[in-house]
């Protein structure tokens, strides 16, 4: 499983030797030298590059699995974008993203929209660093600008229980969009609390720790370019 990981890597410009030898850590010279074409120039000495490298393997060595690689999410936000551009078409879209989980996938979705598409944020408030969802929903960050008469995307990384966006959902309604639709680029329907329609969906996944792609699990692991299943040990503890 190691040796798969460390081929995963070399999607950065880096090959299975260079890896055994950052895990290692011999002939950091030598590592130094092959990994200059993925580092930034301004790093520090071999010795910074070295701990780099190691962060990112022992990151990688918590996945299980990879569910979703870069490319099949790629080619699934496009068709997103697509979906959206087309139900709206000669309109214009606010993307509400609901931070932090969303925000690599809401970035990469806007830029498939080929109509005038704006951008909002909210904070809510229902995980811990636990594995399971408190189902307590509490806005941090509320909305910048009125969303009366427009038309409003709420976008999700994952809907598990669907308590949240339930509440989120009556909430926007409450302030008179002219429509109010949801977007999810996952859904784990094996944990569904509150029945709720999904507009756009990437994704179903299992119901395992889902990471990578924007989703984390305390604070860590949201840089990952794939979505992966994060190893049992790491949060069952």
């Amino acid at each position: 499983m190691t040796s798969f990981f460390f081929r995963e890597i070399g999607e950065y410009e880096m090959d299975v030797n260079s890896l055994t030898i950052a895990k290692e850590g011999n002939n950091i010279l030598d590592y130094h030298h092959r990994a200059r074409e993925y580092f930034a120039e301004d790093v520090n000495g071999p010795r910074n590059i070295l701990f780099m490298v190691r962060k990112r393997v022992i990151m990688l060595q918590d996945v299980e699995t990879i569910l979703l690689d870069k490319d099949v999410l790629a080619k699934r936000v496009h068709e997103l974008g697509e979906e959206i551009s087309n139900d709206f078409a000669g309109e214009e879209v606010l993307l509400v993203g609901i931070l932090k989980g969303a925000s690599v996938f809401l970035s990469d979705l806007i830029r498939q929209i080929s109509l005038p598409a704006y951008i909002d944020y909210m904070v809510v408030s229902s995980y811990g660093n636990s594995a399971e969802t408190s189902g307590v929903v509490r806005i941090v960050k509320d909305l910048e600008d009125n969303i009366e008469g427009k038309n409003i995307i709420i976008v999700e990384d994952i809907i598990d229980t669907g308590l949240t966006l339930a509440y989120l959902k009556q909430n926007l309604f409450n302030r008179h969009p002219k429509s109010l639709k949801i977007c999810t680029l996952l859904d784990k329907p094996a944990r569904r609390k509150k029945e709720i329609t999904i507009d756009y969906k990437g994704f179903e996944v299992p119901d395992e720790f889902i990471i990578g792609y924007g989703i984390d699990y305390a604070e860590k692991y949201r840089n990952l370019p794939f979505v992966g299943l994060l190893k049992r040990e790491v949060y069952d503890k």
